[in-house]
């Protein structure tokens, strides 16, 4: 087909994955309200970005607010600077900030669906459309993904452009079978370079992408050299085209390093990369800077293979794993072997890194999220098409064969989406339960403190800040010292989650902190909010 046909099925797909994308958030917004704010972490970036917006504009930063420009913990500024720049967006403010992080969700989503469309180049151009399509459903089928991505949180739009980086690379230089590839390969790899800085800017473990891409490179490299196809390299000068690329990822990251070399670094800044230890990939337990834990599973399991079974904790169904495996298989029967070494890279790397920290979070799955979905994507196209090739040329038994195997595909696609749904719905009606609740405890603080006080708290300090304007200080980055300093008995209130301290804080500062104040202070009881209750601090 022409190069104009191409094109249309190509963009044509991903304008409709970018639909469904936008839909499928608007209603889930529509259903269940959430402002994107959930634990500490969406409210840090929040407050963060909004004090460094204070530091850049000369405006004086709020005596005693919870987040300051510096302090900043082991999180790069890139989704920061993304807030900021949201600002400029037509509803202005924080609200701005949200939108763009919207958009690239759905972004994401039309990532997803070209770049599947273009590692299928071995398929016809309605399967490898039907990849795409299926690789994009899959990821909107999951929890983590959506969940996430209607939050203030980092991790889609760091998915938005490492995608953008390994769509770029594979774009200028596609599997050497499946197309020529496109001239100025110095161009495409800066802007390649670019996109990988940005997602590094965004989340640092977005790094662990360029092992992928490099193992694409260098495969499809070897691919090219052995058919004779050494001109499919571009321009013929891959130095050039990687100094461009290190030059363009350098520059992104030039305002990342200007703010480490002009502000002080939190306290939590080496003790998360401190407890990361290959001894965690196999075991059960932990001990990082939120204190102990045990999971069910072990590190390497989790970060492995549960995206393709925990669907309850807001991971794919557990029907998609024959999917991802027969996607594997036909990489391998059709020798796709710069394409199955990007996927498979991008999947185990970033994973047994992660195996190795001290926490089981589903969200950093989505850094490697993409490989999975594609995966399934071309394991279902190529299901499809196989019935097709038998139609047109196999025996009888071939097309009956052929046709099982695609409608099992089918079907457990089907199923599958419709068990992730149910898990989408299910999590985005609990991120609204926790706005709720969340606001909540902020009105029952002031209904005991009123206006103008102070709150010690944990692990509940963020709400406080953000919608009662409360100053507060954490159990957890407060010692005995700072807390006596910031405590004016009858002034000040304690809202604590007794439950939460004596489980997961047993036996660390936080709860020496807390039997601390017990022993230094009058605390009554004044009221309870959901697991939390609220104190007044009396005198000493």
């Amino acid at each position: 087909m022409s190069l104009r046909g191409n094109l249309l099925w190509a963009f044509g797909g991903a304008i409709l994955a970018a639909v469904a994308a936008a839909a499928t958030l608007g209603y889930l917004l529509y259903a269940f309200p959430y402002n994107g704010l959930y634990g500490t972490d969406s409210y840090a970036y929040a407050g963060q970005s909004l004090a460094l917006l204070r530091e850049l504009t000369g405006e004086p930063q709020p005596e005693g607010a919870l987040f300051g420009p510096d302090g900043l913990p082991h999180w790069p500024i890139g989704y920061h600077a993304h807030l900021l720049l949201g600002r400029l967006l037509p509803p202005g403010g924080a609200a701005g900030g949200r939108l763009l992080t919207l958009a690239l969700t759905v972004g994401a989503v039309a990532l997803t669906y070209l770049l599947t469309f273009r590692l299928g180049g071995f398929l016809s151009l309605p399967a490898r459309a039907v990849a795409g399509l299926s690789a994009a459903g899959a990821l909107l089928t999951a929890a983590t993904f959506t969940r996430t991505g209607t939050s203030l949180m980092s991790d889609v739009p760091a998915m938005f452009w490492a995608l953008l980086a390994c769509l770029l690379i594979v774009w200028a230089w596609p599997p050497p079978d499946t197309a020529r590839a496109m001239g100025r390969s110095a161009a495409w790899a800066a802007a390649a370079g670019a996109a990988l800085g940005m997602a590094v800017f965004v989340r640092y473990s977005s790094v662990l992408v360029a092992v992928s891409i490099a193992a694409y490179l260098a495969v499809r490299y070897l691919s090219a050299r052995r058919r004779g196809l050494n001109s499919s390299w571009g321009d013929r000068k891959p130095i050039v085209a990687c100094a461009a690329a290190v030059v363009a990822f350098g520059l992104v990251l030039a305002p990342q390093a200007l703010y480490l070399l002009t502000h002080e670094a939190g306290q939590e800044s080496g003790s998360y990369f401190a407890s990361m230890t290959p001894g965690n990939i196999l075991s059960r337990s932990s001990t990082g800077p939120d204190g102990p834990a045990a999971f069910p599973r072990t590190m390497i399991e989790f970060y492995l293979l549960s995206p393709l079974w925990d669907a309850s904790g807001g991971f794919l169904s557990g029907a998609m794993l024959p999917l991802a495996l027969l996607g594997i298989v036909v990489l391998l029967v059709r020798r796709q072997w710069a394409g199955l070494a990007l996927v498979v890279q991008w999947w185990l790397v970033p994973a047994v890194a992660y195996a190795t920290t001290p926490y089981q979070t589903h969200r950093y799955a989505l850094i490697y999220y993409p490989a999975i979905v594609m995966l399934i994507g071309l394991g279902v196209a190529s299901g499809i098409e196989g019935v097709v090739r038998a139609l047109r040329r196999g025996t009888r038994w071939r097309v009956l064969a052929s046709s099982a195997i695609a409608v099992v595909a089918v079907l457990i696609l089907a199923y599958g989406a419709v068990q992730g749904w149910r898990n989408v719905l299910n999590w985005q009606a609990t991120h609204s339960a926790w706005q709720a609740a969340d606001d909540a405890l902020a009105r029952a603080a002031v209904s005991v403190g009123g206006e103008g006080v102070r709150a010690v708290c944990m692990p509940a300090c963020a709400p406080l800040d953000f919608y009662a304007s409360m100053p507060a200080r954490d159990l957890y980055n407060n010692d005995e010292a700072a807390l006596a300093d910031f405590i004016r008995p009858g002034a000040t209130i304690a809202v604590f989650n007794e439950g939460n301290i004596a489980t997961q804080w047993s036996g660390h500062e936080v709860e020496t902190r807390r039997r601390w104040l017990d022993s230094a202070y009058t605390l009554e009881q004044a009221a309870t909010s959901g697991e939390h209750t609220v104190y007044r601090i009396v005198g000493r």
